[in-house]
């Protein structure tokens, strides 16, 4: 989503300052997941990698 789609002209300050924490919190558990996901890919790339080695032996 993009910011002009939020139509927030008609926003109070604090109406945006949350706004504001729950994308914070949102991105917050995105990035989370984000760094789990990496790393079980990390995993997944290295016991493929032994696989293969193994295979290729």
């Amino acid at each position: 989503m993009m910011v002009h789609e939020l139509n927030l002209e008609d926003h109070t300050k604090k109406d945006i300052r949350r706004i504001y924490e729950i994308v914070m919190d949102e991105l917050e558990v995105a990035q989370e997941a984000h760094s789990e996901a990496a790393a079980r890919v990390t995993r997944l790339t290295e016991v493929a990698n032994t696989l293969r080695n193994m295979i290729d032996s």
